[in-house]
């Protein structure tokens, strides 16, 4: 993982003069869709499937390496990903990771299927952030045999640390997981409240990542979901996106890795749909860049600067 102190020796000029470059490609390595780096993920999240192709498209744009969908694994989606240079999470529910254990003709899909870069799970018939641990061990043992390459991921729900004191004791179990992945999504209506941009949100974000933190070993990759939709009569600005990276960044002062969500399927909110994606607020649009963006950057300068501080030749080697 490229850490900030090695940036620090390189210093801006190589930061700008890289900057209109990929990542990996400044130093003259240019990475894969998959498999998929745990601690290097800038992942687009799409909810919808009728809008994925669209938001893959999009994805390296916004200095996204990675898209995440809400639909089960697909040779067409993955070739699409594939396509335009970013990876392919894709999503199934822990009876569906059970139905393809079982099904035959499914699990040899599933086994051959090329691009899959990462599964993200969770059980649809419970209360969300409530998969049980035998649940989330077998979906996670099983998604591992299932895609050998890929990232298998279970998200991890923020607000219960803060109603259900044993929350965490009881759910979140970071062995099985590849990558934790706290979400909270802090302005607009929440289970504590209507929070607006300018609210104190940020006191509710921090301490619980700071319990979560405690909980999570060493060394752990962390992918923050951050906010990337607005809610009808809760606007956000630009700096919305950045300013909640900054609290996980208080937390994991050397995670780089954020997704945001999501990319939206309509600009007109209603009563049944109130949430606005980013891919209809231009502000969210330019947040989202800047967040990808700055870590996508500073990726590439430390991985110049590990280039540079290789042992020099033997004298008189070339």
């Amino acid at each position: 993982m490229k850490r900030a102190v090695t940036v620090a020796i390189l210093g801006a000029t190589l930061v700008a003069s890289a900057a209109n470059l990929p990542a990996k490609e400044r130093c003259g390595a240019i990475p894969a869709p998959d498999p998929l780096d745990p601690e290097s993920l800038r992942a687009l999240v799409v909810f919808h499937a009728e809008r994925e192709a669209e938001a893959i498209a999009a994805a390296r744009s916004l200095g996204a390496n990675a898209v995440v969908t809400h639909s089960a694994p697909d040779e067409g989606t993955a070739a699409l990903a594939r396509a335009a240079g970013v990876g392919y999470v894709a999503f199934l529910s822990t009876a569906e990771i059970d139905r393809a254990w079982d099904d035959p003709a499914l699990h040899a899909r599933y086994a051959a299927m090329k691009g899959v870069g990462g599964v993200y799970f969770e059980d649809e018939a419970v209360l969300e952030g409530y998969t049980s641990v035998d649940d989330q061990a077998r979906a996670y043992r099983r998604l591992k045999e299932l895609f050998p390459h890929a990232l298998a991921i279970h998200p991890t729900r923020l607000d219960p640390i803060l109603f259900d004191a044993g929350y965490l004791d009881a759910i979140y179990r970071p062995e099985l997981t590849d990558v934790v992945t706290p979400y909270y999504y802090p302005v607009g209506t929440t289970l504590f409240g209507w929070f607006s941009e300018g609210d104190d949100w940020k006191g509710m974000l921090e301490p619980m990542l700071r319990e979560l933190a405690a909980k999570t070993p060493a060394g752990k990759p962390v992918l923050p979901v951050l906010q990337g939709f607005e809610q009808e009569g809760f606007p956000v600005g630009a700096a919305f996106v950045a300013e909640q990276f900054d609290v996980y960044r208080r937390v994991w002062p050397r995670n780089d890795s954020a997704a945001v969500f999501e990319w939206g399927d309509s600009r007109d909110p209603s009563p049944e749909s109130p949430l606005v994606g980013l891919a209809f607020r231009p502000e969210l649009v330019a947040g989202t860049r800047q967040v990808f963006r700055a870590i996508e950057r500073a990726d590439a300068a430390a991985s110049c600067a590990e280039k540079r501080t290789d042992p020099l030749p033997p004298r008189g080697g070339r």
